[in-house]
Order: structure tokens, then C-alpha cells, then sequence
């Protein structure tokens, strides 16, 4: 029998990687094996040594693919396939046309565009209210510096070529020059328009059709400029929320201080106590439907309008919402399409814009025997009742609610995702809507 070994070890893991990360297993048997006063202080020094080592290994690992990507001759080669082997290419776009193939490569990408980002059907725009807040203070220049050290080197730059270690290296030689620009921006309450145009790129949905530009994950590459300006703006309008107690504590996603842990937690607390007082437990869950993509730039407009925020960062974000563009590149130049709807996906305003939104379903007045939370656009119900039908009727009216709050915002419930669990003694569980959603996915 020949043995075949498939797993090459990369060039960039040298031997005394190797022995160091050995070393640092060494320490960790021996501090699980530690008498229990000693225990502590060589769990301490393991985790200090493993930090050291994975440092090296990841500066090794950079300097090694630094390497193999400056040596690669064929730019389109395997560097180049094992970064972007989930993306689609400029040239594989005509697959995408629905099995119909027809017209240029610049008509396919506009096609795409506009299944992916419809335009809303009512677009009728709402009333303008002028806030009566007063306007918020500049931005200090430990803001700035605080936003700018905090993004990552590794993230791929827009067309335009200016990466995250650019603007870095900027604001360390002229502070004042960036910090000048958000502060014009934040006083005007303007968003500058070149700033709102997102780079789309395709990525392909695992275990769905490749043919089907609805299982494809569009990620915006957005200017750098544009990210950190809206980053400060996120933490201030995140900090008016909190303070002015426009935001919910059901949602426990994009909300400093809470994971997933936190809501597994009330979510296992309130089943248990539904099961030590007798009563039946009905928890259905409920996903909306491309909850960043449907979001309507109406809804968070009228949101912003009540949420008591200052003037100019309600005007600024208001105003960062108009004239979008989307540009999604091709063989034949790029196809733009008006966004006028929805979130950039990997912009920093998107998770607090729809938490001001779902602030409302959250806050609705549900009945005693029910109980609501979230997790980003996940939302899910606790129903407890004594009898069948008495659960029957509250988890009814609760969907009912819950439909009403979503069709408010124009969204809808992902048939999909929608899914129950039944806690009790019934022989059949109660007739409601979660059941028939669920069956769809079938």
C-alpha cells in the first residue's frame, strides 16, 4: 500500500516554530498537572508564552505569503484562486443571468444589480421634520486617532487604492488635516457624495446554486475615508441611543457588552421556568427576510427623526442615506445602480441603523405569558400557557403583531429560517401561523 501525503506543511513554519509550539504544550500539561496553589500562576505564565508564540507564527505566516505572492509570476495564479476562491470573477458573470445568457457582460451586471438591489416599490419620501435637538460637539482628535488605530492593515483597499495603513500613515503626519475634514462634515451635516459609492463582490453562498445571483453574498468595499467618518458617526448616534434609551435590551447582537452567550442564557431561563410552573412551552423563531439589504431608508429616517439625537447627526446620517451608488465591476467597465435601500453589508453604520429600527417591535407591548428578544434580525418568542388552547390563542396574536411590525417596515419573514420548539405534553401542538411558515421550507 503507498501513503499519500495530502497535507503539505507551509514553507513559512520553520523548525523552531516548531519547537516553541511544542514548548508552549509542554506548559499547558504541566499546568493542568500543577498542585492546586500553584495551578493559577502557571496557567498565567503559559497564556503570556502562547500569546508570544502566536505573535511569531503569525508574523511568519504574513512574511511567508508576502513571499509566495511577490514570486508568483502568473498574477491570476494560486495565490490569487486561494483568496478569492468564493468570489465571483468579472468574466463568470453571464452565469449568473438566470440560464439565459443573452446580451453583454455590462447588460448581465446591471441585470444582477437590480435583483439584488431592487428599488423599493413605494418610494415616496417621508416628511421632512427639522430635529429640535441642539448640535453635537466636534470631533476630538483622541476620536480620530482612537478610530483610526483600530482598523485592520489586512483589509482589501477600494479602486481608488488607498488602504487602511494609508490614512494611518496620514493622520500620524497630519493629525489636524482628517480630523479638519469629519469636523466640516459633522457641521454642515453633510456626507460628501464620492464617499457613498460601494465596490460589490459576489460571494457564493455554500451548498446553493451557483446560477442563482439571490445565493450570492454581496460585500461592499467601501472607501477608507468613508469608514472611519462613519465610525465616528456610529459611536456618537450609538451613544445618543443609549443615552436617550432609544435601544432595546431584548437585542443582544451589535450591543456593547452582550453575546451569545448572554442571550442563550435568558432564552434557556425563561423555558425553565415555563416547565417548573406546568405550563406548555411553545418558542417558535423568526428570521427577516435580507434584513440589511430590504432595510428602508424611509423607515430609518423616520426613526432618526424621534429618536432625540442632535441636530447635525441626524441630519448627517439622513443625508448619508441619498445619492448611493453601487458599482460592480465587469469585462466590459463598470455597471452603476442607484441603492435606495438597504445597508452596505460590512459598513459600520448598518448594525446600529437596524437596531433603531428593530427598537420598535421589540418595545411593542406583548402579552404577560409572552416574552421577546433578539439577535441582530433574528427574533425569537416565548409563549407559556396552562392549556392548548389558551397557547394557541396568544402565539396567533403574537404572530399577527409580529407580521404587522415587520410589513410596517416593508420586510418580510424568511419562510426559510422559520422554525419551533414545542415543550410540553400535548399529543398535537396548537394551530398557528409559525407552523405553516415553517412547512414552506419543505
Amino acid at each position: 500500500m503507498i501513503w499519500i501525503n495530502l497535507y503539505v506543511t507551509p514553507n513559512w513554519y520553520t523548525q523552531d516554530l516548531k519547537v516553541e509550539n511544542t514548548g508552549v504544550k509542554a506548559l499547558r500539561r504541566r499546568a493542568q498537572r500543577a498542585p492546586q496553589d500553584q495551578r493559577n500562576a502557571r496557567f498565567q505564565f503559559h497564556k503570556e508564552e502562547l500569546k508570544k508564540c502566536m505573535r511569531k507564527v503569525k508574523t511568519a505566516k504574513n512574511s511567508g505569503w508576502k513571499s509566495f505572492c511577490t514570486k508568483a509570476s502568473n498574477p491570476y495564479g494560486t495565490h490569487y484562486k486561494a483568496a478569492f476562491r468564493n468570489a465571483m470573477k468579472p468574466a463568470e458573470l453571464i452565469t449568473l443571468n438566470n440560464h439565459d445568457p443573452s446580451g453583454n457582460h455590462l447588460k448581465i451586471a446591471e441585470d444582477i444589480l437590480k435583483k439584488i438591489f431592487p428599488h423599493p416599490a413605494n418610494s415616496n419620501s417621508s416628511t421632512y421634520i427639522p430635529p429640535c435637538t441642539s448640535n453635537d460637539c466636534p470631533f476630538t482628535k483622541g476620536e480620530v486617532a482612537t478610530a483610526i488605530h483600530h482598523f485592520s492593515k489586512g483589509k482589501a483597499p477600494v479602486p481608488d487604492g488607498i488602504d487602511n495603513i494609508i490614512i494611518q500613515q496620514i493622520f500620524k503626519k497630519f493629525p489636524f488635516l482628517l480630523m479638519e475634514l469629519f469636523n466640516n462634515c459633522l457641521k454642515l451635516a453633510k456626507f460628501p457624495d464620492p464617499l457613498k459609492v460601494g465596490n460589490i463582490i459576489l460571494f457564493h453562498k455554500h451548498g446553493k446554486s451557483k446560477t442563482e445571483a439571490s445565493y450570492y453574498r454581496s460585500i461592499s468595499l467601501l472607501p477608507t475615508i468613508r469608514k472611519v467618518l462613519e465610525k465616528l458617526l456610529t459611536q456618537r448616534l450609538n451613544f445618543h441611543l443609549k443615552k436617550n434609551n432609544r435601544l432595546s435590551n431584548l437585542q443582544y447582537e451589535f450591543r456593547e457588552g452582550r453575546s451569545t452567550e448572554m442571550v442563550i442564557t435568558k432564552l434557556l431561563d425563561t423555558i425553565h421556568n415555563g416547565k417548573a410552573s406546568g405550563d406548555h412551552v411553545l418558542v417558535p423563531s423568526m428570521d427577516i427576510k435580507c434584513a440589511f439589504d430590504n432595510i428602508q431608508h424611509s423607515a430609518i429616517a423616520s426613526y432618526l427623526d424621534n429618536s432625540k439625537c442632535p441636530a447635525n447627526i441626524v441630519n448627517i446620517f439622513k443625508n448619508l442615506l441619498q445619492n448611493r451608488k453601487l458599482i460592480l465591476s465587469t469585462c466590459e467597465g463598470p455597471a452603476i445602480r442607484d441603492q435606495n435601500e438597504g445597508c452596505p453589508q460590512a459598513s459600520c453604520s448598518g448594525p446600529a441603523l437596524w437596531n433603531l429600527v428593530s427598537n420598535e417591535t421589540l418595545q411593542e407591548n406583548w402579552l404577560i405569558n409572552t416574552s421577546i428578544q433578539a439577535f441582530a434580525d433574528d427574533f425569537v418568542l416565548v409563549s407559556l400557557a396552562p392549556t392548548r388552547v389558551q397557547l394557541e390563542s396568544q402565539i396567533n396574536e403574537y404572530i399577527a403583531k409580529f407580521s404587522t411590525c415587520t410589513s410596517k417596515n416593508q420586510l418580510q419573514i424568511s419562510a426559510e429560517k422559520t422554525n419551533y420548539l414545542l415543550i410540553s405534553k400535548l399529543v398535537r401542538g396548537p394551530n398557528s401561523p409559525c407552523h405553516s411558515l415553517a412547512r414552506r421550507k419543505n
